[in-house]
């Protein structure tokens, strides 16, 4: 057994230049089986970026932050093996002194779902160690295996696409905010209903773009966000700094439901938690995510998702389960959690009522109940023991910089 563990590490410490996104060209497959007799269903996926462009590079997007955004749209075969056209790029902002910022990126939105006779958009915001080109993979893929009827769309922030820069992608998701706060904007004053899929350290600048609109969502009495998923969220849970909670509360005027997947088995979180000096990360709590709903009054739905299948590193759960996107189709659909856990076939199970410990402005502690869900995995399917070995030495072997 010793033998086996120092073998397992020896591996992991040698090919751990593989968990960064820009040395892989990994394929991306669709979790939706392809119907017979087809050959695919191309869509457009419009973008917006605010990495350098570089003729040298895959998909004409560099790793680095261009300090200006850049829009555009890719031609994307959505089905089995997820394949994209090179992106054609477009203006984002019209020529005239006074255009609104990111006002071109709504027009082509508002045209793609006027074509689809749809006003609605899925924006798709992604995690740390993530390229440009799996972002724009994955958004393909999710329209297609949630079944996304409307636009889709996806922010790409200039990531650099490596495991061992996590501070780096840190910085760089700051600079991010101001051009996704644009976005949003532009896109609601074109009446267009947005829906949000955030990953891991996209999630704070969603909320943090999200929470600089309150004032906007109070002025024009209406929420503009109609579901936003937040997907193994990279933000504090301090018991009394709570990063998340003052997220949420900011966003709650411009967010109809928030649904929170977290897992315990993530590994990436549980070395962020490190990196952030022993702060737990939201993601990675669902138990104590259930203050939100049960303590504050949030519209927030909390999933417990830690046995659905994923990478190596357990971060990734949400694009490789289909599980997964079950769920999510159907919470993009404004399905409540109680009937997820019904019905002839659920996606949830009903863990029953738990007592959640509340904590008030002055420190002090009580308890309110909350009704408790997880993701129905089958046994086959959930990570086995070796993943999770693999996924206990990955923190030591490592490191973050």
């Amino acid at each position: 057994m010793v033998a086996r563990f120092v073998t397992l590490a020896c591996v992991l410490f040698l090919s751990a230049c593989t968990f960064s996104d820009s040395l892989k060209h990994d394929e991306v497959w669709s979790v939706r089986p392809l119907p017979t007799g087809t050959t695919g269903m191309p869509r457009d996926v419009l973008f917006a970026t605010d990495r350098e462009l570089d003729p040298a590079a895959e998909f004409h997007v560099g790793r680095h932050w261009a300090a200006q955004a850049s829009c555009g749209v890719a031609s994307e075969n959505n089905w089995a093996q997820v394949t994209s056209s090179v992106p054609l790029f477009r203006a984002c902002t019209g020529a005239a002194a006074d255009a609104a910022p990111m006002g071109l990126f709504a027009d082509d939105v508002a045209a793609e779902a006027d074509s689809r006779k749809c006003h609605s958009l899925l924006l798709y915001v992604h995690g740390y160690n993530t390229m440009f080109r799996t972002a724009l993979l994955h958004s393909g893929q999710m329209a297609n295996d949630t079944h996304w009827p409307c636009a889709m769309g996806f922010f790409s922030w200039a990531s650099e696409g490596q495991y061992d820069r996590y501070v780096a992608d840190v910085e760089r998701s700051g600079y991010a905010v101001p051009v996704l706060i644009n976005l949003l904007r532009a896109v609601a004053d074109k009446g267009v209903e947005e829906n949000i899929l955030a990953h891991s350290m996209g999630t704070r600048i969603t909320l943090s773009a999200i929470g600089a609109l309150e004032s906007y969502c109070v002025a024009h009495k209406r929420k503009i966000v109609k579901e936003l998923v937040l997907l193994a969220p990279d933000i504090g849970v301090e018991r009394y700094n709570d990063d998340a909670l003052h997220l949420l509360r900011r966003a709650q005027a411009c967010v109809g439901r928030t649904t929170i997947y977290a897992s315990d088995n993530d590994v990436v979180l549980i070395v962020s938690e490190g990196t952030h000096g022993g702060i737990p990360r939201a993601g990675r709590v669902p138990d104590k995510d259930l203050q939100y709903p049960a303590c504050e009054a949030l519209n927030a739905d909390i999933v417990d998702a830690h046995l659905a299948p994923g990478d190596k590193m357990g971060h990734g759960y949400f694009i490789n389960s289909y599980e997964m996107m079950d769920d999510m189709t159907a919470v993009l659909r404004g399905v409540a959690l109680a009937a997820r856990a019904g019905g002839a076939r659920p996606t949830l199970k009903d863990g029953g009522t738990v007592q959640v410990a509340c904590v008030d402005a002055a420190g002090e502690t009580g308890a309110r109940t909350a009704d408790r869900y997880s993701l129905i995995v089958a046994p086959d399917r959930q990570p086995s023991f070796t993943s999770r070995i693999m996924r206990a030495l990955v923190p030591l072997l490592v490191p973050l910089q």
